[in-house]
């Protein structure tokens, strides 16, 4: 669905994604009955419905004084669940190959690993012309949702936000300014964690864990002439 106005471009999706017999490897996981880890091989499907948008709001209208003023909006709303699971791992890498298949293995309709319900990035902006030059103010705001690390969902993987921000100025046809911050209240966000925690390679909460964050505070000024 789209809806195109002076004050309003809308543009809203649904989708539905299914996958089968998608193969994925484990290393370093051990063995059952052995004191050796080997390559455990899952194969798996998922089924995943969802909800696309794009949203800019212009207030005041693209005609206006203040036409400039914009207000967007993007993200998804996704509830991607695995099938096809049995609970069964075929091991191989320096071992003899064998197959084990145990109950508590099966995630078949356990949520996606790293997938959030509901992610979304809004972004409020302001450009205006003044004489020889331009000047546009920008932010943005991240948000990434509840999800887990890992198939079984033994770990979970908590919520956050980064806000970034800047300014950018251009003078003439040769200068350019840009000031801008991203993450600018310093969030720690997990984006994975290890996801061998699942079948016993991986240490689980609350002890000690491999993960990857998002990037710290940064601050970037840029003065350009173009030639």
């Amino acid at each position: 669905m789209k809806i195109n106005t002076d004050f309003l471009y809308a543009d809203i999706s649904g989708f539905y994604r299914t996958f089968r017999n998608v193969p994925v490897q484990i290393t370093g996981i051990p063995v059952p009955g052995t004191t050796t880890t080997g390559i455990g091989t899952i194969v798996y499907g998922s089924n995943t419905p969802g909800l696309l948008y794009s949203l800019v709001l212009t207030p005041f209208g693209r005609g206006s004084a203040l036409g400039g003023l914009t207000l967007a909006a993007t993200g998804n709303y996704a509830t991607g669940t695995y099938t096809q699971t049995n609970g069964c791992i075929y091991y191989t890498g320096g071992v003899t190959p064998v197959t084990y298949c145990v109950a508590a293995d099966n995630f078949t309709g356990k949520k996606l690993a790293r997938q959030p319900d509901f992610q979304t990035r809004i972004s409020p902006a302001y450009k205006a012309d003044f004489g020889r030059g331009t000047a546009r103010i920008f932010d943005n705001l991240d948000y990434v949702g509840h999800r887990y690390s890992d198939m079984l969902q033994a770990q979970a993987l908590r919520p956050y936000y980064a806000l970034s921000a800047g300014v950018e100025a251009t003078y003439g046809d040769h200068w350019n300014l840009l000031v801008s911050g991203t993450n600018l209240t310093d969030q720690i966000g997990i984006t994975e964690i290890n996801p061998r925690v699942s079948f016993g390679s991986g240490i689980p909460a609350p002890g000690p864990q491999l993960a990857r964050s998002i990037d710290g505070r940064e601050v970037l000024v840029q003065l350009r002439y173009k030639f």
